[in-house]
């Protein structure tokens, strides 16, 4: 399970990020970020003219598992 220590979130596998603040949040849109600031994982949608095109934004590259931990994680803060 990921964890949340000295301004770093730690996944099971290893991978570290270091975040600016000591919170992150989902957003109504899905977007993960620190506050709100989307920073961790978030998705956009683009209008063009005949079809909609979406942006995602994944700057540490995290997998799928990793996902899955940060959304335990964040289900773990809300149940206490």
């Amino acid at each position: 399970m990921a964890e949340f220590k000295r301004r770093t979130l730690i996944f099971s596998a290893g991978k570290q990020i270091k975040l600016f603040g000591n919170s992150f949040a989902i957003g109504k849109s899905l977007e993960i970020g620190e506050g709100y600031a989307p920073n961790v994982f978030s998705f956009s949608r683009e209008q063009q003219t005949t079809q909609t095109t979406g942006a995602i934004s994944n700057p540490h590259k995290l997998l799928v598992d990793e996902l899955m931990e940060l959304a335990d994680y964040n289900i773990r803060l809300w149940m206490v």
